[in-house]
């Protein structure tokens, strides 16, 4: 059975926005289309107004008439939407939602959802901004973020699998932070450290990339080294890409919502393209 590409399916300029993004994705890997709506138990002796869900049948029409040989279902979902988003990536091939472009006078990430949601995926999930266009420009790489620590890297493997997909251009980036490197806080660092730290980098980023197969991917494969701070370095090298892939190393024991990595979430705050968030374990 092929898994489904499952998406938060929202009213919501940005909630549209992941719906298109992602039948797209779907009809890339050949995998079927569901979109979940999410909503809360109304509480006890409530009387809500039966919700108009006129809009979505209008949606699942147009993204049928778009991809004819694309499957689309629909579930409905009483429960919190970051539980019931969490809980499908353990039966999806990834989950996608939406959000506010960067440039918005609110937070990025509306509400708890995104940051609740990526907390506690077991699967790829990605975010969305509202007006991002899937594919619209080949030239535009696909950036992972790596740390050079796990080797397969988890990050690099779905990168490289997008960039096929996509035939889009790898942009393999790593930072490395004196701040790694010192036990101690340093009004003045060896550059000797730096440098060492560097070389030390560059070897291990080749390593990387060739247990990958990223010579055998039929795309170009760039590797970057960047020192400094990692989110605002990651970013900068992020500039112009169509997909940014970054890691994130669950703590399932945390409530839901908890906080994530602070390059995560950088990435999720100011990333311009949709961000890919890989579980590391």
């Amino acid at each position: 059975m092929v898994l489904p590409v499952t998406v938060g399916a929202a009213r919501s300029p940005e909630g549209l926005t992941a719906a298109d993004w992602a039948a797209r994705e779907a009809v890339l890997r050949a995998a079927p289309l569901r979109l979940l709506r999410a909503r809360r138990r109304p509480a006890a002796g409530s009387h809500p107004p039966e919700p108009d869900g006129s809009w979505l049948s209008a949606k699942v029409s147009e993204l049928s008439t778009r991809h004819p040989q694309l499957e689309i279902t629909v579930e409905e979902a009483a429960d919190d939407p970051a539980k019931a988003l969490a809980a499908s990536t353990e039966k999806s091939q990834l989950v996608v939602i939406g959000s506010r472009p960067a440039h918005a006078v609110t937070t990025r990430l509306t509400g708890s959802l995104a940051l609740g949601l990526v907390a506690h995926a077991r699967g790829p999930v990605v975010v969305v901004p509202e007006g991002s266009a899937h594919g619209a420009d080949t030239e535009r790489p696909v950036v992972a973020g790596l740390d050079l620590r796990t080797v397969p890297d988890p990050v690099l493997a779905y990168a490289l699998q997008a960039a096929r997909r996509e035939h889009h251009p790898l942009r393999a980036v790593h930072v490395w932070s004196l701040q790694g490197v010192y036990s101690y806080p340093s009004a003045l660092p060896n550059p000797r450290v730096g440098a060492n730290a560097k070389s030390a980098a560059s070897p291990a980023l080749r390593a990387a990339l060739a247990a990958a197969g990223a010579g055998e991917a039929e795309v170009p494969v760039e590797g970057v080294l960047r020192s400094g701070a990692v989110g605002p370095r990651l970013l900068h090298s992020a500039a112009g890409a169509g997909l940014l892939v970054v890691g994130h190393r669950a703590r399932r024991h945390l409530p839901l919502g908890s906080r994530i990595g602070p390059v995560t979430h950088a990435a999720l705050q100011h990333a311009v393209a949709p961000v890919a968030v890989v579980p590391c374990e």
